[in-house]
């Protein structure tokens, strides 16, 4: 539970609102990829508005996620 206390304050002041705003505005996606368990990424994404999630990752399947949208462009 504290780590996701502490997610969720991350969230609220790193001004990641802020700059899911801008790329909303500019009609860009947003998925968050996380190494983190799909409760507290959940919890997160629902505080910042974002619906696309991708949890549980590990350093390769974020890679392999953001190789295939470049190549998407």
């Amino acid at each position: 539970m504290i780590q996701q206390e502490t997610h969720l304050k991350v969230a609220d002041n790193t001004g990641a609102r802020e700059m899911l705003d801008t790329f909303r505005k500019r009609n860009l996606p947003i998925t968050i990829l996380s190494g983190d368990g799909r409760e507290q990424v959940t919890a997160v994404a629902q505080r910042l508005g974002v619906t696309d999630i991708q949890s549980e990752l590990k350093p390769g399947d974020k890679l392999a996620f953001l190789t295939d949208a470049a190549e998407q462009g």
